[in-house]
């Protein structure tokens, strides 16, 4: 497995969701629907918290889980994808 550590700040002008930061960035992470409909994007989240753009996703996420796809961080994260 190869990590990827990527340091930057997350500017919620230029990127909406943190998939598209993910995406800027050069991180490879599965994804479909782009909504939080599917789970497909689910992450670990290691470390920090995140918040959900419109609300709560309908995808199933286990705690420790988010999806990318509809959040932002609010504060330093460390992610873990498979």
């Amino acid at each position: 497995m190869d990590n990827k550590v990527v340091e930057a700040e997350f500017d919620n002008l230029i990127y909406k969701t943190t998939l598209e930061y993910f995406e800027a960035n050069d991180i490879e992470i599965h994804y479909h629907c782009r909504d939080g409909f599917c789970g497909a994007c689910r992450c670990n989240l290691v470390e920090g918290d995140i918040e959900y753009v419109n609300g709560e996703p309908l995808a199933f996420i286990r705690d420790g889980e988010f999806l990318p796809c509809c959040s932002v961080p609010k504060t330093d994260i460390i992610v873990t994808t498979d």
